[in-house]
């Protein structure tokens, strides 16, 4: 056999490395859809632990008739003054109050957890017209007197003198209820199609507003006056916990420490995912439970 037959029967040097550079792509192509894969999975599981924070936080309503503050040391608990109100409106989820749900989310990290912004005023908390506010859902203790305006013609309670004057056509009586044991909240507690004002409730935009805040239009809100949310701040969610400054413009609406938040779909600069409860999901919750009508 002649060697220009032998060398027919071999791989070329070019030959091996254009196969070498074919295997490498293939393999990159291969890795690069195994990790999309995990990283949409990841975001997934997070999505349904959010939802099972939230079914858990209705199951303590429900046993408990308040919600716990946020955890602002770390240690997996709330974090509450002894006069009952909270030591800060805003911290980690307090998961140790539900038996360990809601520890960390699919990245590592601590759930981010907001409250109604006046759920740290012994005043709020622990005073007058707590009943129209949803930071009653976070007082646990003390005497409290709840101030309602009632229509002497139909006995309907309202939360403002001007709402009832509106609704009744005459002066309203003002009543007062004093409780001792939760819960503080009312069947007219705000929000109500009457309502005109945040009383430290949040807000949720959606997607488009470049700013979420107060002049934010209703169209663009994915919830509004709700008293908590819970948030993962994602796959860099070590950093945002570090130092906000360090997330997207979009992402830093949920954690510098207003009241107002983001929710939009997942995208290279953003994928903080949020759940929330309403006013409305707390009544309904206990409807059945509390005679509002006696109060």
């Amino acid at each position: 056999m002649s060697l220009t037959q032998s060398n027919q029967k071999g791989f070329s040097l070019l030959e091996m490395a254009l196969a070498l550079l074919l295997v490498g792509i293939l393999i990159q192509s291969v890795t690069s859809m195994l990790s999309q894969n995990q990283q949409r999975q990841t975001y997934k599981q997070t999505e349904q632990e959010l939802q099972t924070i939230k079914l858990a936080l209705l199951s303590y309503l429900q046993i408990n008739q308040y919600l716990p503050c946020p955890d602002t040391n770390g240690d997996g608990l709330e974090n509450r003054e002894t006069g009952g109100d909270c030591s800060a409106d805003q911290g980690a989820f307090p998961y140790l109050e539900f038996g360990g749900v809601g520890h960390q989310d699919e990245f590592g990290n601590p759930y981010f957890y907001a409250t109604n912004t006046n759920s740290t005023s012994t005043t709020t908390a622990n005073n007058l017209r707590l009943a129209c506010r949803s930071a009653s859902v976070f007082a646990n203790a003390g005497d409290i007197t709840n101030e309602f305006y009632q229509c002497p013609d139909d006995l309907t309670m309202h939360c403002l003198s001007s709402q009832c004057n509106s609704h009744c056509g005459t002066s309203c009586d003002l009543v007062e209820r004093e409780r001792s044991t939760p819960p503080y909240f009312n069947q007219i507690t705000n929000p109500l199609g009457t309502s005109d004002s945040f009383l430290g409730a949040l807000r949720i935009c959606y997607d488009q507003p470049l700013e979420c805040d107060g002049d934010t239009g209703l169209s663009l809100l994915a919830a509004n006056i709700i008293p908590l949310t819970v948030i993962s701040f994602g796959q860099n969610g070590a950093q945002t916990w570090q130092d906000c400054n360090q997330s997207s413009n979009r992402e830093q609406e949920n954690c510098d420490g207003d009241r107002y938040f983001q929710q939009q779909p997942i995208t290279q600069d953003f994928d903080d995912q949020l759940t929330w409860i309403t006013m409305y999901e707390v009544k309904a919750l206990l409807s059945q439970q509390i005679n509002w009508h006696n109060e």
